[in-house]
């Protein structure tokens, strides 16, 4: 039976770089970081989430068109403020889905390029 997604690979140009994002202006924590070949394996850890990111290596900066990563908030606008305070990039401020009456999303981009999402939904 399958329980639950283990981890997730999330596409860096710099590992270095994605580690402090995430670690620094998400506040995630970094639960393994060793060589792996000519890299490094390296899984962030969400709070409250057995779910991983692990950063794969890609060869460019094209953002993507859809989410990379949706993470489920609370408070997608506090989450918003406080992320592009610390230094994400704000694609699309905190919106109502048309989807679900009184809830919201947002979109952001991290040091890679990469969409992310934040919903209450």
């Amino acid at each position: 039976m399958i329980r639950f997604v283990k981890f997730v690979n999330l596409p860096v140009r710099d590992q270095q770089r994605a580690l402090e994002f995430y670690r620094n202006v998400m506040g995630f924590s970094v639960e393994t970081d060793a060589a792996y070949g000519d890299s490094r394996w390296i899984e962030i850890g969400i709070p409250q989430s057995d779910t991983r990111l692990v950063f794969t290596k890609r060869d460019d900066d094209t953002v993507p068109q859809a989410p990379t990563v949706v993470f489920f908030s609370d408070d997608v606008r506090g989450d918003h403020d406080r992320l592009v305070a610390r230094g994400a990039t704000s694609k699309a401020p905190p919106t109502e889905t048309p989807w679900e009456k009184g809830k919201s999303y947002a979109w952001l981009l991290d040091s890679e390029n990469n969409l992310l999402m934040l919903s209450d939904s």
